[in-house]
């Protein structure tokens, strides 16, 4: 990065400096980047993943020896390159061995926030649903009669080369939330999905009515883990309000024992409403160095 991005919830010296605390970014701190200037750490090297997450992949992510030479070469490089600054971001439970090795090498390590993980401990419904307290039960139950009685159906499906309907539904959440829409970004995205995973990796879960789509869900499975990569709904129709729970929260949860899937990782945000429905905080790290050794 040449200079600070107008995203404060990645721009590495907002975030270093406590200027995202606002967004409930590292509020505690500390703020190794407080009593900087964004020209004392630009340009910067970021490190981040899709998804706002990072962690060390191949056949030595778990080892923290590796992972001090990856820092080690890393460092060397961006020096090479005349950087400032070089930022981990959004540090992942599973990449353990790679925070340690970052704590190890004296980087300043920050608490960002927390991701949201569902630990899948049931065998059906009913199990995930002994889970929750009598009041979230009862809640649970009129949220699924409500979508019934409204002649909402919730399936699963596979992704199709083609998914108009689906790119139409994730520009109106774009635009929800204060974005824009982009209809061919998105079609690229579904696009991408294709490419990169066979079918049976890949399930839509959908939520209809009277043979319109009101919401989606869009998940990947990776071994036990079980990933939600793309979410639209139409929230011009008033039968859409409960589908995001349908089709991200209650339809996965019935299905995932049955594909043996452990833990689904629902990330940031929306944090009360996702622990009511039973996940639980993972934290999720960040480190900076600044490449002249001042912190």
């Amino acid at each position: 990065m040449t200079g600070p991005s107008p995203n404060t919830r990645i721009d590495p010296y907002s975030i270093f400096s406590g200027a995202s605390a606002y967004q409930g970014l590292a509020t505690d701190g500390p703020h190794p980047w407080r009593d900087l200037a964004p020209e004392d750490v630009y340009p910067c090297l970021l490190v981040l993943m899709p998804h706002y997450e990072a962690l060390p992949v191949g056949g030595l992510a778990k080892d923290e020896v590796a992972c001090a030479v990856l820092l080690e070469r890393l460092r060397r490089w961006a020096g090479e390159q005349g950087l400032r600054g070089i930022a981990f971001e959004y540090l992942t439970p599973e990449a353990a061995p790679l925070t340690n090795a970052l704590r190890a090498a004296d980087w300043p390590v920050v608490e960002f926030a927390a991701r949201c993980d569902l630990h899948v401990t049931w065998s059906d419904f009913a199990g995930y649903m002994d889970t929750l307290s009598s009041r979230r039960r009862v809640r649970v139950r009129r949220e699924l009669r409500a979508l019934q009685e409204a002649e909402v159906r919730v399936a699963t499906r596979t992704l199709r080369d083609d998914e108009p309907e689906l790119v139409e539904l994730r520009c109106r959440l774009v635009v929800k939330y204060g974005g824009s829409a982009d209809p061919a970004k998105e079609a690229s995205m579904i696009r991408r999905l294709r490419s990169c995973f066979d079918d049976d990796e890949i399930t839509v879960v959908t939520a209809e009515r009277q043979g319109k789509t009101l919401g989606f869900g869009v998940f990947v499975q990776d071994g036990e883990t079980w990933m939600p990569t793309l979410a639209g709904a139409d929230y011009t129709d008033p039968n859409s309000r409960l589908t995001y729970f349908a089709t991200l929260f209650y339809k996965p949860i019935e299905l995932a024992p049955e594909r043996g899937v452990r833990i689904i990782p629902y990330g940031l945000g929306s944090w009360e409403a996702k622990q009511l429905r039973g996940c639980v905080a993972a934290p999720l790290y960040g480190a900076a160095l600044r490449l002249d050794g001042h912190f």
